[in-house]
């Protein structure tokens, strides 16, 4: 890969990461006005917005969205989700603390 090459990709990803910042913060402010969406594919979305931000915010937005799940197995289902992904961000920002 050239010096030209590796600019272009690096101008890209930045492009991307850009877009997916942007529509994420276009997205999750219309989460709940969005008629249609169940409680499941709520926490699906504010899950994979958490993992990509790294923001608690989006986890109790899913957690939420779980505590409104009617069937027991798949409310059971995501809130374990839910409770690995905030171990996963714990873990994550305390590695990253100063010592």
């Amino acid at each position: 890969m050239n010096d030209s090459q590796i600019e272009n990709t690096n101008e890209e990803l930045n492009k991307l990461y850009s877009l997916r910042k942007e529509v994420i913060n276009s997205l999750i402010p219309d989460m709940e006005k969005i008629e249609g969406v169940d409680e499941e594919r709520k926490v699906e979305i504010y899950m994979t917005a958490a993992r990509i931000t790294n923001n608690s915010s989006l986890i109790s937005l899913a957690y939420g969205a779980a505590k409104n799940i009617s069937d027991t197995v798949a409310r059971a289902e995501a809130l374990i989700d839910i409770i690995q992904e905030a171990n996963y961000a714990i873990n994550k920002l305390e590695n990253n603390r100063p010592l």
